[in-house]
């Protein structure tokens, strides 16, 4: 059996068990909760890695899948700035019929590069 004992030093281990917790759908709402109650204060980014459009080895993992998980998450969460890397042109409009309307799109393309 595999286990991170081995690998790393206790002290590290510790933390690595500290950082990460077991996540659970309670402890995910509780966080959200006490993260709604002061969002008026706060500026917030959340930021997303679209990746390759192209064939996934999982299909169920496509973009055009996932969009709604995402969708979901941005909702849930309102972030006041959201931020994505790699996108294609055709990602982007196909993420942004899902997203509410007051998300502006700011984009940067390289020269020379697609």
């Amino acid at each position: 059996m595999f286990t991170l004992n081995r690998l790393l030093p206790k002290k590290c281990l510790d933390v690595l068990l500290f950082t990460f917790p077991r996540y659970t759908e309670q402890a995910d709402s509780n966080i959200l909760q006490k993260y709604l109650a002061i969002k008026q204060d706060l500026l917030s980014v959340m930021t997303f890695n679209i990746r390759f459009d192209g064939i996934e080895r999982d299909p169920n993992n496509h973009i055009t899948k996932r969009v709604c998980h995402l969708t979901e998450t941005i909702e849930k969460w309102q972030p006041s700035i959201l931020c994505v890397q790699e996108p294609f042109a055709s990602q982007l409009v196909h993420w942004r019929s899902h997203l509410p309307p007051y998300y502006q799109c700011i984009g940067y393309q390289p020269d020379g590069i697609d």
